[in-house]
């Protein structure tokens, strides 16, 4: 009998921290529960002059340890069974060694900070199980950073990230509601500046190969396009084209706080970001000629988990 082992796998990201359990044995995994309520924690807003995480944001993310702990603990699940890993914000920290070692010690688990790499093959892995996906490109946007991947043969066979989270563009850009003609074309100009020699991006889609995105802030923008279209369809594997995306743009750019608010599908929590959420995804398809966005509901948890489902089948 295959012997299943239950595990939970904490995300410490640039803007939420999110918690899944699953069980998991040597044929695969499957989720046991969801924390969609994830902590707010917007870590890129809580760094002092030197890039440092201060006090302030050290102690939210303790909390939320804190609080996911006792969840597990609730769930039967032990400190050694959770997988605790942080992304953009906690990686570029100077301070990030100390950190990690002042978390352990608040708190009883150990954070494994991802590098880019990881990060963007753990999306992929996810995405690739989730729609059977063999070749193209995949990305993770998060608050801190956006992150890609090229698949191939169902290998990720190239990866790359990039500093352009919503958040760090909300620091660089704050008026946001409404955007000025002017500013609107100086924030692309500035993502599409990014991306410099796209050839890989190109080659990554050749032969027709999908362009999928996973995160938040892209799930919100297939919301508001169901929405506006009064469709209630799965996000797994929706896709919006590259015109409905720019029109996304323009219309949001021209929006009041108060409009952004009033706006079916979008929650209040990513109104100040949603925007900058689109820019970064037209561009990207810009850059890399993509035709449509294609949406997954996966997240770099569940490529965590297929990692760890790997390891059971290799240990036989």
């Amino acid at each position: 009998m295959t012997q299943t082992r239950e595990i939970a796998v904490i995300d410490l990201g640039s803007n939420t921290a999110r918690l899944s359990l699953y069980a998991c044995d040597a044929s695969g995994y499957r989720h046991l529960y969801d924390y969609d309520d994830g902590a707010r924690l917007r870590l890129i807003e809580h760094v002092d002059a030197s890039g440092n995480l201060t006090n302030t944001a050290l102690d939210a993310i303790a909390q939320t340890l804190t609080t996911f702990k006792g969840k597990c603990a609730s769930a039967q699940i032990s400190p050694s069974q959770i997988i605790a890993v942080a992304t953009s914000a906690l990686r570029t920290a100077p301070n990030r060694d100390s950190a990690i070692q002042r978390l352990l010690g608040a708190t009883g688990i150990e954070v494994r900070v991802l590098s880019e790499q990881e990060e963007a093959e753990y999306a992929a892995r996810g995405v690739s199980q989730a729609l059977d996906m063999q070749s193209g490109l995949i990305f993770d946007l998060g608050g801190g950073g956006l992150h890609i991947a090229r698949l191939k043969a169902g290998q990720v066979v190239a990866t790359h990230g990039y500093l352009l989270g919503t958040l760090r563009l909300l620091r660089r850009f704050p008026h946001f509601a409404p955007t000025s003609p002017g500013e609107l074309e100086a924030m692309r100009a500035f993502v599409a500046g990014k991306f410099g020699d796209n050839a890989w991006l190109r080659d990554g889609l050749s032969g027709g190969a999908k362009l999928v995105g996973i995160g938040g802030t892209v799930r919100a923008l297939a919301r508001i396009e169901q929405a506006s279209k009064g469709t209630g369809e799965s996000l797994r594997g929706y896709a919006i084209s590259a015109e409905a995306i720019e029109n996304w743009v323009r219309t949001l750019s021209a929006m009041t706080v108060d409009d952004l608010l009033a706006l079916p599908g979008l929650k209040s929590a990513r109104i100040d970001m949603v925007l900058f959420g689109a820019i970064i995804v037209r561009e990207l398809m810009s850059a890399a000629g993509a035709k449509a966005l294609h949406v997954c509901d996966t997240s770099i948890r569940d490529g965590i988990a297929g990692e760890f489902v790997a390891r059971l089948a290799a240990e036989g």
